[in-house]
């Protein structure tokens, strides 16, 4: 009986060991997996952000163009090539109406629209100061808007092109009114001779409506575009 207890007692001795050795290999074996799942973990993560690089450098393409409209806003002159461009066309066609309405007078009756009765080329009061001197008026007026052409470009200069603009106009309303106003100013005969209805509309159309009209229209354009250039209170 005492043998048997000793034996016993020896066989767990040896055992305790044995399995005190395996528990060691276990909790060896589990750190060395944890330490291949940290260092995968590790490895994931660094090479990360390379597939995220493409994202991250489209979005700094896009932060200039954001600052770009940002600085817009703020005030930073810029380019101005629709405006500039439209405004260079209306000064060109104010040059055009206004050299047709001055010599209209000396140019249409050799066409056969006389509408005042008098030659082509006759000079004197009424056709300087109806027509010529309205017409060259805006023919430099029409130059001065060419001329600040390149300012407006810089986004500049657009109360000075609003100015002549308001010439433009009233040059237009003279071409208009001003034959009406002839016969009070200097209490004389109409300046258009009679006719039937549809040529008298025809010369008042050649001589007075359409150029006085047109020019109205663009200097108004004109005017428009200096009053969007003038500067806001703060």
């Amino acid at each position: 009986m005492v043998e048997h207890s000793a034996q016993d007692t020896t066989l767990q001795e040896r055992a305790e060991p044995a399995t005190s050795t395996h528990e060691v290999q276990n909790r060896r074996v589990a750190r060395e997996e944890g330490g291949r799942h940290r260092r995968g973990r590790a490895r994931f993560s660094t090479a990360a952000p390379p597939t995220s690089a493409p994202t991250d450098a489209g979005a700094s393409r896009t932060e200039p163009g954001i600052a770009a409209v940002g600085a817009r806003g703020a005030g930073v002159p810029r380019t101005v090539t629709g405006p500039a461009g439209r405004l260079a066309a209306v000064g060109t066609w104010i040059v055009v109406v206004g050299a047709w309405g001055g010599l209209a007078p000396f140019l249409a009756p050799a066409l056969g629209l006389s509408a005042d009765g008098r030659p082509s080329w006759l000079w004197d009061l009424p056709h300087a100061l109806l027509w010529l001197v309205p017409g060259a008026v805006a023919c430099l007026a029409g130059a001065a808007v060419l001329g600040h052409v390149p300012a407006t470009r810089r986004g500049r200069g657009r109360v000075g092109t609003g100015a002549v603009g308001l010439v433009v106009l009233a040059c237009g309303a003279w071409f208009v009114i001003g034959p009406s106003a002839w016969t009070i100013l200097k209490t004389s005969a109409a300046v258009f001779v009679p006719a039937d209805p549809l040529r008298a509309l025809v010369y008042r159309v050649v001589y007075s409506y359409g150029p006085g009209l047109v020019l109205v229209l663009f200097g108004g354009l004109v005017m428009g575009w200096g009053w969007r250039g003038r500067p806001r209170p703060a």
